[in-house]
């Protein structure tokens, strides 16, 4: 009888343990999806910036072929 009462406390402890962990456990991942959330973000944000800055050179570029086209007409 007394060890079905030990094992039954022993049980009752790794259930009462159980959802603490699986909190724990929980919080870590979160944690861990929120960084990667956050890198992705960022990854982001630095492409886009990157995609508006070749536009811009792009742009720039395109201009100056123009000009220089321009020139050659004019000097030829």
């Amino acid at each position: 009888m007394e060890v079905m009462m030990v094992t039954a406390q022993k049980d009752a402890e790794v259930a009462r343990l159980a959802p603490e962990k699986m909190k724990e456990k929980l919080v870590e991942q979160a944690e861990a999806y929120r960084g990667l959330f956050a890198k992705h973000e960022g990854l982001l944000k630095s492409a886009k910036e990157s995609n508006e800055q070749a536009k811009w050179k792009i742009a720039e570029l395109a201009e100056k072929a123009g000009q220089t086209g321009q020139l050659e007409e004019e000097n030829a």
